[in-house]
């Protein structure tokens, strides 16, 4: 499980050159990315889900987990938001897959980060006017959402994220908060496995987006297009559910922690 600490950097500005090219045999698509110096990248993902149950056990047959990383921070962080915002400054490290970007709210400014592995940053350019929710919880483990969404076009998600003991936000549900993009969690569960305080399931997760629902377990990019060259990316790093409930008495009974980005082909 990853751990459910605060995050790292945030990333935007370079857009994704094409939608996905799939492999029906696989499910897995190659997904090319164009960074600013033009150099070509390409990303596996996966669009055709994972959940399937083995006929004679009825247990879920859970994909070997694969290495992808999805964290993201706003700083201040204490204090919930709800603002048009403008994006006022950019900063880009390719060579950390991640950028910071400094947004004026109102009366007041916040830097938001985020780092994405692999590399898929959003559509967010500077001088961009945009709408922030964030939704923090502190405690003892701090909960966060992020959703990012144009303003020119109403309803398109910039860019989402979790990092947080639930799914969905405190009196809502991420579905809501992400508009355009469906994300569930079922009943499916992988079998056990040793975590860092115990035991530990991957949770499998519902991605619904443009009329089609497919169902993914963590450490995965999951991809969907809507067929005119835009679309999104998933990065799931962590849906688990912690199920050792004895041994450690400050770590999370769940975690989630993931980063959705859009893409277009303009």
């Amino acid at each position: 499980m990853a751990s459910p600490r605060h995050a790292l950097p945030l990333m935007f500005t370079l857009a994704l050159a094409c939608g996905p090219v799939g492999d029906a045999s696989t499910g897995t698509d190659a997904a090319t990315s164009t960074d600013a110096s033009g150099d070509a990248t390409t990303v596996a993902t996966n669009t055709g889900g994972d959940a399937t149950t083995n006929a004679t056990t009825g247990d879920a047959l859970c994909p070997a987990p694969e290495d992808v990383g999805a964290r993201f921070t706003v700083d201040p962080w204490e204090d919930s938001v709800d603002s048009d915002c403008t994006v006022d400054a950019v900063t880009t490290d390719l060579d950390a897959g991640g950028a910071s970007y400094e947004l004026i709210c109102g009366d007041a400014s916040l830097t938001l980060t985020i780092e994405v592995d692999p590399f898929l940053p959003p559509r967010l350019d500077l001088g961009q006017q945009v709408h922030l929710e964030y939704i923090v919880t502190p405690g003892f483990t701090t909960s966060q959402w992020l959703a990012v969404h144009s303003l020119d076009v109403p309803g398109w998600l910039l860019l989402g994220g979790v990092m947080a003991e639930t799914l969905d936000p405190p009196g809502d549900t991420l579905s809501t908060l992400f508009k355009a993009i469906g994300i569930v969690e079922t009943d499916t569960r992988c079998a056990p496995e040793p975590g860092v305080c115990g035991q530990q399931q991957r949770l499998a997760l519902d991605v619904s987006a443009h009329g089609a629902v497919t169902t993914h377990f963590d450490q995965r990019v999951v991809s969907a297009d809507d067929g005119f060259g835009a679309g999104f990316f998933l990065t799931i790093e962590a849906a688990r559910d912690h199920i050792d409930d004895d041994l450690c008495f400050d770590y999370p009974e769940a975690w989630f922690q993931l980063i959705t980005v859009a893409y277009a082909s303009d």
